[in-house]
């Protein structure tokens, strides 16, 4: 005979209750900093922790924002698939290896097969928030 398996009490999740968020060394420094300081500054007994912070930051998050992340999870072997696929649509069956002999050959530029959000100078065209916010600032000092 089985035994029936004990399920858990269905437990209502509380503003308290805590997760781990993996984030790079780097971001993880900068927020904890950041949360150092607000704490030495704090108004009440209650620590602020970087949850509050990013709780803060996340209704903030635009479409551009948004493009902007999708962009970084584009890579080489994605570029190439899909411009793959784009050049089978116009010409016709090729094997992987042979449309990368016509890329190494130079015969095929990618650029040509692939969507405009997937092309490589919009890629590079897109400069990160931070860069245009110090470009805004570099031009309004020199004003």
């Amino acid at each position: 005979m089985e035994k029936a398996k004990k399920t858990p009490k269905n437990k209502i999740a509380k503003d308290s209750d805590l997760t781990n968020i993996r984030a790079r060394v780097s971001f993880k420094e900068s927020i904890n900093s950041e949360v150092s300081k607000l704490n030495k500054r704090k108004k009440g007994s209650k620590k602020i922790i970087p949850a509050d912070i990013l709780e803060i930051l996340l209704p903030l998050l635009t479409d551009e924002h948004r493009e902007q992340l999708l962009s970084k999870t584009v890579t080489g072997s994605d570029r190439r698939k899909r411009a793959r696929q784009g050049y089978i649509k116009k010409h016709g069956s090729i094997s992987e290896i042979a449309f990368l002999d016509l890329i190494q050959d130079r015969e095929v530029e990618l650029d040509d097969y692939l969507p405009e959000e997937l092309k490589l100078q919009n890629l590079k065209g897109k400069k990160s928030l931070t860069k245009v916010n110090k470009n805004v600032n570099l031009e309004e000092k020199s004003a």
